[in-house]
């Protein structure tokens, strides 16, 4: 145990004390305050184009939407420019479609907006234009449309048309709050964005800090540092002694990435006021001691599942080279859980997402995004968490017996019978 310190502690010392330590600490921080700050500050100053309404509107509906909408759009949305409007029977829209489809070529016009027969319950509309990618433009556009289309259908049912543009006139937003088993416990959007942060940061430092490990193996493999260092402790100690010297850097890297962002949340008033921009209002949502326990235990899991595998190829090979082609096996089951946190943050109830929760190689992401999403009942998190120590287990026991023997073997890499041969060695 003492010989297990030693060598923990020294790989610890050894990263902290470096530069890239020290300025990997301090972007960390600085880069999540940038991704909380960037993206509130352009949504602030966000405003559809200036010339959106310089459009054509090809109206072959009857009913005269696509004029209304071309007063809608020089009215308010796009300053001084016009939209023009056309209307056609619809056996003409192909000829005016290719006269609009020339002049944003050449152009003299952003797009053009087709407008066919109003049929239920899918009226036939689209739009083609320079500006189509425009999330903004075309979101302002498609809700006037939107309206138009109500609108019309009022008054086609005989309603006032006064009446109409009154009850029509309608700018919903409906905030979303999450309750809990302890109440009510924040935002729903702000609950999933942390859900996602949480899963992606917990998959980047798995995978970051596992090539750390890798590459560290491999170094002292290479400078035959590894022989002098075997010849006074196991490598069965100075395996785990790396994995936990490591594990201890990245601990503490999250630990210093976690307070800066609570710091950041809760005094982002006066940084968002040095802009001129008001603060976004939200609640965090909470986080209990067994949650954020739970969070660091499936970490510390998925961390040891992980470098213990990528320690054992550091050991196997003897080159960046094929280091690059021996890791892609290890490397594809993190990228294919990462691939899964969209899915599962749509149906976190999901069979999918069930099945990845008791999967060693997965569980350690894709369970924390889970728990921060919906609760889950504590024989779920129980079976998931056995499921992982035991995966722990058994990755550890083959990457000790792989590295037992890799790490004195020089010259061409093993095949996969040899290293079949390394892991059913006895003691």
């Amino acid at each position: 145990m003492r010989k297990l310190w030693i060598v923990a502690q020294r790989e610890f010392m050894e990263r902290v004390r470096s530069r890239w330590f020290i300025v990997s600490t301090v972007l960390v921080p600085a880069f999540l305050g940038l991704v909380i700050f960037i993206p509130v500050y352009f949504v602030s100053r966000a405003t559809p184009s200036t010339d959106m309404a310089r459009i054509t509107i090809i109206d072959a509906s009857g009913s005269g939407i696509g004029a209304r909408l071309a007063a809608r759009l020089d009215g308010g949305v796009a300053g001084d420019t016009t939209a023009r409007y056309v209307s056609v029977s619809p056996t003409a829209i192909a000829a005016a479609e290719s006269t609009a489809t020339h002049d944003v070529i050449s152009g003299a016009r952003k797009g053009y907006l087709v407008i066919g027969p109003l049929l239920w319950p899918k009226p036939q509309v689209r739009y083609a234009g320079s500006n189509a990618t425009s999330t903004i433009d075309m979101s302002r556009l498609q809700r006037m449309v939107h309206d138009e289309l109500i609108a019309t259908r009022l008054r086609s049912a005989g309603m006032d048309p006064h009446q109409v543009d009154a009850l029509t006139a309608l700018d919903l937003q409906m905030p979303t709050e999450r309750l809990t088993a302890r109440g009510r416990g924040g935002s729903g959007e702000i609950g999933t964005i942390v859900a996602f942060v949480v899963a992606f940061m917990l998959y980047m430092t798995i995978f970051f800090y596992g090539q750390i490990v890798l590459r560290g193996v491999m170094e002292e493999k290479q400078t035959r540092v590894a022989e002098t260092v075997v010849s006074s402790v196991r490598p069965d100690t100075l395996l785990f002694g790396k994995i936990l010297g490591v594990g201890a850097v990245a601990g503490a890297q999250l630990a210093i990435s976690a307070l800066a962002t609570v710091i950041i949340v809760r005094y982002r008033g006066p940084l968002f006021a040095r802009f001129h921009i008001a603060a976004p209002t939200f609640a965090m949502p909470h986080v209990s001691a067994a949650m954020a326990g739970l969070l660091v235990l499936y970490f510390i899991l998925g961390y040891i599942v992980y470098s213990a595998l990528f320690a054992a190829i550091g050991s196997m090979v003897s080159s960046e080279q094929d280091a690059q082609q021996v890791q892609m096996p290890i490397t594809m089951l993190l990228v294919i859980t990462a691939l899964f946190i969209q899915p599962v943050m749509f149906t976190p109830e999901g069979s999918l997402a069930e099945a990845l929760s008791y999967i060693p190689f997965s569980s350690p992401i894709i369970m924390p995004l889970r728990l921060s999403l919906i609760p889950l009942p504590a024989w779920k998190v129980a079976l998931s968490v056995a499921a992982l120590v035991a995966g722990c287990w058994i990755s550890v026991w083959i990457a000790a017996r792989i590295y037992r023997t890799g790490l004195l073997m020089y010259g061409k890499r093993p095949s996969p019978r040899e290293i079949l041969r390394w892991v059913r060695a006895s003691r």
